[in-house]
């Protein structure tokens, strides 16, 4: 049932022309707190879903879009949420020191509400090696959009902590996936 209106719903964001102009704001309202909602999340209960999560007690300045919580504790994932057609690259500093620095949540994601960037923020390496998962709402196919958020920030999947085996055997699998594309190329050069 979760999946199946996932799916509906990524399928309509595909054919909203409107959406790649929506500003932040519109994002996180009419996209991510949508999806969160699907997931099993109470977007109107601020010990679940924070907006404008602090993530330094000594500095108000410092927020992080949504943070998801259970039972009032520490967030377990952070999303910085940017305007749709707001190039991520330029803001993946921000989200490390969020959330390494300042929270030490497991994951991270970073989104425009089209592409979203999952990342394993306390692993070791650059961001890019961080970042486990690449989702794009217009070129990837909505059941396996579905299933990847669905593995990483259902609810019960954060609870439980499912979401961090899954995003950890996903980089696992990312990482097996670039050494094969590596050395298979170097083995047919030396056949």
């Amino acid at each position: 049932m979760v999946k199946e209106k996932l799916i509906t719903f990524l399928e309509s964001l595909k054919k909203n022309e409107k959406l790649k102009n929506y500003n932040e704001a519109t994002v996180r309202h009419s996209v991510i707190l949508k999806i969160l909602e699907y997931l099993d999340w109470d977007i109107h209960d601020p010990d679940e879903v924070t907006l404008e999560y602090p993530v330094d007690k000594n500095n108000d300045n410092t927020k992080v879009d949504i943070a998801l919580k259970y039972n009032d504790d520490d967030p377990k994932v952070v999303i910085e949420v940017k305007k749709a057609n707001e190039e991520l690259e330029k803001h993946t500093e921000q989200l490390f020191n969020y959330s390494c620095g300042k929270c030490g949540v497991k994951l991270s994601i970073l989104t425009n509400g089209i592409t979203w960037w999952f990342y394993l923020p306390l692993s070791s390496g650059n961001w890019e090696r961080r970042k486990f998962c690449s989702i794009d709402i217009y070129d990837q196919n909505s059941e396996n959009i579905a299933e990847m958020i669905i593995s990483l920030i259902l609810k019960e999947n954060v609870i439980s902590g499912e979401y961090e085996r899954n995003a950890k055997e996903m980089k696992e699998n990312q990482t097996k996936d670039a050494i094969i594309k590596k050395t298979i190329p170097e083995a047919w050069g030396k056949l």
